[in-house]
């Protein structure tokens, strides 16, 4: 059976791919393809070579939300089963959003729904000019329940107030503008401009990367008292002392490209 997406093989820089490829769905989400997508992800997780992920679609859809026949199924399913399935999209969610390595989306179509999860959830989103984004739940009677958490923190409560009243579509202007995505770029230089974040990325220390995307999520929304400021001060003694720390000091200052030690890779 083909797979609706697919891992590209990670290169020696340690970028992995993940193409969602089933056009014939608009790259919808479905039961299978969120266990199979968790699955890639636990392995990119555990897969050290890994240092930053792609997350891409082919198709004029990046991501149709959920599937209609999936959902038309579970509307003659138990409570029970309900239950399951829509853990599922919790976990794609979960795992997604705490994945150790930066995150990247290349958005080249519309992204509706459930798709707009998995934007929230990434750490960085670059797409092109042209593409159509929507909360989209409540024209089909639905809430985006699960994915409401991601998409508050990204958006705001103002903001989702409205869009997810609405179901209306967003230009990419209008999705750049209410902090849903970070970069709006013509078709023909999505490719290098991604290129172009890869390489920021990859000039960061491993480990570092790892703590600073973990420091974000830690320190976000907390009040500012002596609690979380010594909380910093640690974190900040410990990473000038730790081997990465100490080679990306001495390399600014000896002006030259770090070497990261093996064991933060």
């Amino acid at each position: 059976m083909r797979t609706p997406f697919f891992v590209e093989e990670t290169g020696a820089d340690g970028v992995a791919y993940i193409t969602l490829t089933n056009l014939e769905t608009h790259n919808s989400l479905n039961g299978e393809l969120i266990g199979e997508l968790i699955d890639a992800l636990i392995g990119i997780e555990n897969d050290k070579r890994v240092r930053v992920l792609i997350i891409a679609a082919k198709g004029p859809t990046f991501c149709g939300g959920a599937d209609l026949k999936w959902l038309k199924s579970m509307s003659v399913n138990s409570s029970e089963k309900n239950l399951v399935q829509a853990r599922y999209l919790k976990r794609l969610m979960s795992v997604l959003d705490n994945l150790r390595v930066p995150t990247i989306a290349r958005v080249q179509g519309n992204v509706y729904g459930g798709g707009i999860g998995l934007l929230c959830c990434c750490d960085i989103v670059v797409a092109m000019a042209g593409t159509f984004y929507s909360m989209s739940e409540v024209r089909m009677g639905l809430i985006p329940a699960i994915t409401s958490p991601y998409l508050l923190r990204t958006i705001g409560v103002r903001q989702a107030r409205r869009y997810v009243l609405t179901g209306e579509k967003l230009t990419a202007s209008q999705a750049l503008e209410i902090g849903l995505i970070h970069q709006v770029v013509r078709g023909d230089m999505i490719d290098i401009t991604i290129e172009g974040v890869i390489k920021n990325v990859l000039k960061a220390g491993p480990r570092a990367l790892r703590l600073a995307k973990q420091l974000v999520s830690d320190v976000a929304g907390r009040k500012i008292d002596d609690t979380l400021l010594d909380e910093t001060i640690h974190l900040t003694a410990k990473a000038c002392a730790s081997d990465e720390g100490l080679e990306g000091i001495r390399a600014f200052l000896e002006k030259r490209d770090p070497e990261w030690p093996k064991k933060s890779i």
